[in-house]
Formats: structure tokens, sequence, C-alpha cells
């Protein structure tokens, strides 16, 4: 099966500015909710945004290594949807420009997962039989 494409572009990282404006001041918040996004397939009813993710990016930025959990969860994002791109371009995006990628990747897994939602929703029955309107 061929990778495909990325739905959200790199470059695209100033909309929505919600967004953007979290990433670049709170990239913990970012990373933490995109986490969770992929581990729960799209399901943010229990999310918090100061999760244990969060916690885990805001640690390795006190290190000056936020990159690597941007960088490994950019890896898991791609490989879960068979997304196009390389570990090494994983990296550079995460060292050289971290909001860009985590505002990509916040899209991208908000997009992937809702693809998935509906194609779960699309296929359950619904509740009381078929109901016909009025002519």
């Amino acid at each position: 099966m061929s990778e495909q494409p990325w739905y959200a572009s790199f470059w695209d990282c100033c909309s929505p500015a919600g967004t953007c404006f979290t990433a670049c001041l709170f990239p913990c918040i970012t990373y933490g909710k995109t986490k969770h996004r992929l581990r729960n397939n799209g399901d943010m009813s229990d999310h918090s945004c100061c999760n244990g993710a969060c916690f885990t990016m805001y640690c390795a930025s006190c290190f000056c290594i936020g990159c690597v959990p941007i960088a490994m969860q950019a890896s898991d994002l791609r490989e879960k949807h068979n997304l196009e791109g390389s570990c090494m371009g994983d990296w550079c995006k995460a060292m050289f420009c971290t909001c860009c990628h985590l505002v990509q990747q916040d899209k991208e897994a908000e997009y992937r997962e809702g693809l998935m939602q509906g194609h779960k929703q699309q296929y359950q029955a619904q509740q009381g039989g078929m109901h016909y309107g009025r002519q």
C-alpha cells in the first residue's frame, strides 16, 4: 500500500489561529491534545489540557530536548495513518520548525481520526427502524 499525502500542509501553520497561538506559546498543551487524540482514536470526551503527555513534553522542554517527543509523535502519526515522510524529516521539522510541526500534527490527527470516527458511525444501526416523512 502506497503512502498517502498529508492532509494538513506543513506551511499552513497559521490556520486556525487558536491552534497556532497555543502551539507557539504552550507547545506542551498542543502536544498533549494530539497525543490524546491518537491514543483514543479521536475520542476527546475525557481530554484534559494538562495530561501526562503534556507533562512529558514540558519536562523534555525544560531539558532542551522538546524536539524528541514531537518527532516521535510525528513518526507514530505517519505509521498509524500510512503518511508519506521520513524519520529524518520528522526530526528536522521538530528541531527547526517546532510550532509548524505541532500545528500540522494536530490538524492531521484531527482530520484522520475524524475520518475513522465517520466510518464507525456510518455503519451503526439506528434505533427504531426506518422512518418515513410525510408527503
